[in-house]
């Protein structure tokens, strides 16, 4: 096999880390030639130093450019005289560099995000001193047990390239560039066992004087396999045992060549992982949210069924609210106890503020006692009541409001049950939740930490108000008619809410209103329970993005419009509904890259894909397909539609200059979808008009 490549040798403190510096993982033995020096001269250099490329250096040692094994790919084997070409002529220029302190991760990301599999290690003065690969960062990424679950049919993509062995190898060069693959399939006459054509077999033809020789002269055979089900650690450890970069991947029942896998599908697949743990995050948040309404659920069934009374003290002993269960127990209207100390109505109970004492003053976490009280209607007979408190605490630890629970306690047999009742709702306003409780008016009457510390509003600013004070304005009147509705019916809402902070700051809520009767079927109160979900909500639109969504120019990727383009051509075997591609690219984009840099192409990429915008239909979807070539699906839309739209995606193109380069063209293939026709052929067929449009002069369009 001749598809081998120096492995790099990784520090055992850090081997792993996709946080370590590049520096640290570069090869370092850079192989070097001078601008004027011949294509023939630089591949028998890499041949030598089984590397992937070489850097192009001036009499300063400053580089110049790169050239690569990919770029060997754009040079015609037919031609002799291109193994004479020198350097500056081929190379790639500027070269992508990056300092050594970058991280393996960081390197990763400009790798993908400028379509590019190098970048050249430079130190503070900007001298290079290494260069890195996918193939470097895929072996120092440090996934060994992700990939040991994973199959190697997991990183299965499209179908391979597959090569005839007679071919001339020119034409096998130019098909390879053409699909964007650094190798491919090769079948024999013989029906033997398949072989592979890598880029790394055209440098080494490049050494040769041969004019224009067979696949079948240059390409590796047999190709060396592993099934759909291995491991992707056992892909990995396959291609470092034999010194390769690819491995064929076949059907484990019928042995046929599904793809290939190599070094940079691994590293894709460790990407993947991203993924997977903001998908864990989402599902750990949710988890949280279906806990935290379950105990919500749990609270306002306590509470409403509860045999209990809730008073409310300020830190002075004074008593600020009593629910009618207090005033029962006591023998009193509860409204004549606001306002009142506590000592007015509860005399000679010197153990009960001994213990409020104890708890204001910190050195107790907790109350709970029992008092014996005069019955409130039977003189003759003895009431107890168990008493449970807590205190909330204001900045600097100060005693701000004593929460009191009282529940009779008379029954003994009834006690053990009222026992975990009386927990929950003594601690009832500790929840992490916002607690808000409101008169059968809609007044709020009390307000918890929690509520303060969500919205940004005191009890002092909010008591008395109505919830209307947190309001939006996202939200229209038919939104608070449905609830209102649905909570007098029902006794009960809930669902999403958009309120407004003091500051100003609109965010989303999960909010449960449950309404309070007493036992005559009055409305006392209305309790509301919510939460901020501002950080699911990111989550989820992240997730959807990053998925979905090109990083570079922000239109559809690839994934997302397939998944379009299979409803369309479902919808079209269905209903025959008509359905259009429009496949362009950028006309001479790598004079673009190799005049302006790469951010000068990334530039165009973004440009190019805001003016397409502007001349698209609403029906219309937008993608970036690879590279510098995009794909436009116009559904509802016949090949003379769509070839009209063509027309006006290449003038909004060419009309005006663009910002950074001046004049951009693109060519454009227009295939209207046919009846029974597979999306495979009719993406073939769009391919091929927009090669036509190119070999026809560029800046046209041709239709399939």
């Amino acid at each position: 096999m001749n598809d081998t490549e120096r492995q790099p040798v990784l520090p055992a403190t850090f081997a792993g880390s996709s946080s370590v510096p590049v520096g640290e993982i570069a090869q370092r033995d850079l192989v070097r030639c001078a601008p004027d020096e011949s294509v023939a001269e630089a591949a028998r250099r890499m041949h030598r130093a089984r590397c992937s490329s070489v850097v192009v250096v001036g009499e300063d040692d400053r580089p110049q450019g790169i050239w690569t094994e990919r770029d060997a790919l754009r040079l015609d084997p037919a031609r002799v005289e291109e193994r004479d070409r020198p350097m500056a002529s081929v190379m790639t220029s500027p070269v992508r560099s990056v300092f050594g302190s970058v991280s393996a991760t960081e390197a990763h990301g400009i790798m993908t995000e400028a379509g590019i599999r190098h970048l050249l290690v430079i130190d503070d003065d900007g001298r290079p001193f290494g260069i890195i690969s996918q193939t470097d960062l895929a072996l120092s990424h440090g996934a060994e047990a992700y990939l040991r679950l994973r199959e190697v049919g997991t990183a299965l993509g499209g179908r391979p390239l597959r090569l005839e062995a007679a071919q001339p190898l020119s034409d096998a060069t130019r098909a390879m560039s053409r699909a964007g693959v650094a190798a491919a399939v090769v079948s024999w006459a013989d029906d033997g066992p398949p072989g592979i054509l890598t880029e790394r077999d055209v440098v080494r033809q490049l050494m040769c004087a041969a004019e224009d020789p067979s696949v079948a002269e240059v390409a590796s055979r047999p190709l060396l396999t592993v099934d759909t089900e291995e491991s992707l650690f056992r892909a990995r450890q396959m291609m470092l045992e034999h010194g390769i970069r690819r491995l064929g991947i076949t059907d484990p029942e019928s042995g046929e060549v599904l793809g290939l896998v190599g070094f940079a599908e691994l590293l894709a697949s460790t990407q993947s992982r991203l993924l997977e743990e903001l998908g864990e995050a989402l599902r750990q948040a949710r988890d949280e949210l279906r806990l935290a309404r379950r105990q919500e659920r749990r609270f306002e069934e306590v509470r409403k069924r509860a045999p209990v009374g809730l008073l409310i003290l300020d830190s002075a002993g004074i008593i600020q609210d009593a629910n009618p269960m207090v005033g029962r127990l006591l023998g009193r209207d509860p409204l004549t106890l606001i306002g009142c100390p506590l000592a007015d109505h509860l005399p000679e109970q010197p153990a009960l503020y001994r213990a409020l004492d104890e708890l204001q003053a910190g050195n107790d976490e907790e109350l709970r006692l029992e008092l014996r009280l005069e019955h409130p209607t039977r003189k003759d007979r003895e009431q107890w009541v168990e008493v449970a408190a807590s205190v909330f605490r204001e900045a600097g630890d100060t005693p701000h409001m004593v929460s009191m629970v009282l529940a009779d306690i008379s029954d003994r047999a009834e006690r053990r049950a009222l026992e975990a009742e009386q927990r929950l709702l003594a601690t009832a306003f500790h929840t992490t939740h916002a607690l808000l409780i409101c008169d059968p008016d809609g007044r709020i009457e009390r307000v918890n930490p929690a509520f303060t510390e969500t919205t940004g509003y005191t009890p002092e600013e909010v008591i008395g108000a109505t919830p209307a004070i947190l309001s939006s304005g996202r939200h229209d009147a038919e939104f608070y008619r449905e609830m209102w509705t649905r909570l007098q019916a029902e006794g009960r809402w809930q669902g999403e809410v958009w309120n407004r902070r003091r500051n100003g700051e609109v965010y989303p809520q999960w909010e449960s209103i449950t309404a309070v009767y007493n036992d005559a079927g009055e409305l006392e109160h209305y309790v509301a329970v919510f939460h901020e979900i501002t950080e699911q909500k990111r989550l989820e639109a992240e997730l959807e993005r990053f998925a979905t969504h090109d990083r570079l120019t922000e239109i559809y990727n690839r994934a997302k419009l397939h998944a379009l383009l299979e409803q369309a051509h479902a919808e079209r075997e269905r209903y025959e509904t008509a359905f259009s591609l429009i496949m362009f690219d950028v006309d001479h984009f790598k004079s673009v890259n190799d005049t302006w840099g790469h951010l000068a192409g990334d530039s165009v990429l973004r440009e190019l894909a805001d003016r397409v915008r502007t001349v698209l239909r609403s029906t219309d979807h937008f993608a970036r397909w690879g590279g510098e070539e995009f794909l436009v699906l116009a559904t509802h839309t016949d090949a003379e539609g769509a070839w009209t739209l063509a027309e006006r995606i290449r003038r909004v193109v060419e009309d005006k200059p663009f910002e950074t380069v001046g004049g951009v063209t693109v060519s454009l293939g227009v295939a209207g979808a046919e009846r029974g026709e597979s999306l495979r052929r009719l993406e073939e067929r769009a391919d091929q008009a927009l090669y036509r449009a190119k070999r026809g002069g560029r800046n046209r369009g041709c239709t399939a």
